[in-house]
């Protein structure tokens, strides 16, 4: 039986997200996203802080979407954003 699903993984540098801001059109002066993590390894976004940084990151997880994949899982590290999709690769019958 073959596998329902697939996975793959995407990584994203800060160079690339920089790369989107002015494919986009976007003003990249505007301060980056802060990003704050708590003692028990939760992180959470300001939203508020560099909008223009988190249209070019949506613009780039909408691209691999539109592939047909579902994002599973997001992980930041420093300069990079990595990705976990999903892909049913089960045939309609």
């Amino acid at each position: 039986m073959a596998n329902r699903f697939q996975y793959r993984m995407t990584i994203h540098t800060l160079e690339d997200i920089l790369a989107r801001v002015g494919e986009l059109g976007l003003s990249a002066d505007e301060p980056p996203p802060i990003i704050y993590c708590d003692t028990q390894g939760r992180c959470m976004f300001d939203a508020d802080a560099g909008r223009a940084y988190l249209r070019a990151m949506e613009s780039i997880l909408d691209e691999e979407a539109g592939r047909g994949r579902r994002l599973v899982q997001l992980v930041f590290r420093e300069r990079q954003m990595i990705a976990i999709w999903e892909e049913n690769t089960a045939q309609e019958a």
